[in-house]
């Protein structure tokens, strides 16, 4: 009866500390509930401002995708654009871009180790401000015809430690000629010089194979072969990956190659990078002294610098001042612009505790073609732009930059209204741009 007893009481014992051990393990599953629910980008997560998505994270499902290799990110830009002084007509413009796009990692989904299959497709609305200002060098960075598309679709891999390749449809601003430093501001020349003819990128990027090799820890060598039927009249943007291979009427090419170095600098001296390259188009083009031309080539030089880090210390900190180069190279018989410069600046983090905003200047200046059937009237004609841009972070997902921007020609030639000179105020609105798996080099600064 005694040891009845106690048998009892030691199953009571243990049952009520089985029930004690589940609640204490119930209330830990849920208190990490609550703390991954907490941290989530959703309703009852993290407050909207401290989203990095306008979206979120779609209540977990965006989360649970990435955890298998699968990527979904987007943006919607728009730039108002209204002439102050000069120009073609006085009026504002408004032009938006909507982008969507896919990154589908391949070493996570089906074993590929270091290969990527990216889909990017965008519609781009609303009228081309340069239309109204007159200027040949485009006011806006996402101008373009109206259009939707599927503008990229490509597959990448790595072949060791040193090869890379790049098969599909590309923008060659992706790969090649890029300023990384100059994307911050709303025209499209301070981060890609316009002196190379017919290249094919936004809005038309086109069918592409590429191959990039790493000569060393920080310097590198990229060569590509674009469809180059976009000299020939051809939307590239709409067509499939089959390029050239895919109409008899156009069998042009687009060859670039690039070499570069990196350095990842020390203290309050940042990183940069110095890249060169040139450009060859096997199409023929109209010169403007007559005749035609089997061909055009030319070259570029990129060069830009974190010029001070305001916190060396801190790994990662994006705060200082940068600056950055870049000159082009072209045959003026072939295009306006034989020879471009453009110069800048950008400081990161201004205020306090504004640490992402971001004040630039930049000044292109862009030497038009003095041969007789250019149409630039005047001998050593010069396209000037001065820019201005101030990007106020509104919320870690959207942005709001602005910008002033004032193009005029030289002094020599102000005998038309778009002579004359534009005085022209930008306004963007970026929202949610996702992370852009394509990349210039793994070296940017």
């Amino acid at each position: 009866m005694r040891y009845s007893s106690v048998l009892r009481v030691g199953i009571s014992l243990i049952s009520l500390a089985a029930i004690v051990n589940a609640q204490a393990a119930q209330d830990s599953v849920e208190t990490e509930r609550a703390t991954v629910t907490a941290a989530r980008e959703w309703i009852g997560g993290r407050p909207f401002s401290e989203w990095t998505r306008v979206s979120g994270d779609w209540g977990g499902y965006r989360t649970r995708l990435e955890e298998i290799g699968i990527e979904v990110a987007g943006s919607y830009t728009a730039d108002w654009v209204s002439p102050l002084h000069g120009g073609q007509r006085s009026r504002d413009t408004y032009v938006s871009l909507t982008d969507v796009n896919v990154a589908f990692d391949l070493d996570t989904l089906l074993g590929l180790e270091r290969s990527l299959l990216y889909v990017d497709a965008y519609q781009i609305h609303g009228r081309q401000p340069s239309n109204d200002i007159g200027d040949a060098q485009g006011v806006s960075n996402i101008q373009g015809p109206n259009t939707e598309q599927v503008a990229e679709l490509w597959f990448e891999t790595w072949v060791g430690e040193r090869l890379r390749f790049k098969v599909g449809k590309v923008d060659f601003n992706s790969e090649f000629a890029f300023n990384e430093f100059g994307g911050d501001f709303v025209h499209s020349t301070v981060a890609i010089t316009p002196s190379i003819v017919a290249y094919p990128t936004y809005p038309n990027p086109a069918a592409a194979f590429i191959a990039f090799c790493r000569l060393e820890e920080s310097s590198y060598v990229s060569i590509g072969a674009f469809d180059g039927a976009g000299a020939d009249g051809f939307k590239t943007g709409r067509k499939g990956l089959g390029g050239p291979f895919e109409s008899t009427q156009s069998d042009s090419w687009f060859f670039a190659c690039e070499v570069g170095t990196a350095w990842a600098g020390g203290n309050t001296w940042g990183s940069g990078r110095l890249a060169l390259g040139a450009w060859h188009h096997s199409a023929q083009f109209a010169q403007f002294s007559g005749g035609t031309s089997d061909g055009s080539s030319g070259a570029w030089f990129t060069f830009e610098q974190v010029l001070h880090r305001e916190n060396p210390e801190q790994q990662g900190d994006d705060q200082g001042l940068r600056g950055f180069v870049t000159l082009g190279f072209a045959d003026d018989d072939v295009t306006l612009f034989g020879r471009t410069t453009t110069v800048g600046c950008s400081w990161v983090g201004p205020l306090e505790r504004r640490d992402s905003d971001v004040l630039g200047l930049a000044m292109n200046n862009a030497d038009l073609s003095d041969r007789s059937g250019a149409g630039t009237r005047r001998p050593s004609v010069s396209n000037r732009t001065f820019n201005t841009s101030s990007i106020r972070v509104v919320a870690p997902a959207s942005t709001m930059p602005s910008c002033f921007c004032c193009a005029w020609r030289s002094p020599s030639d102000r005998g038309d209204a778009a002579a004359r000179g534009a005085a022209v105020p930008c306004c963007k609105l970026k929202r949610e741009r996702g992370p852009q798996p394509c990349c210039i080099s793994p070296f940017r600064p």
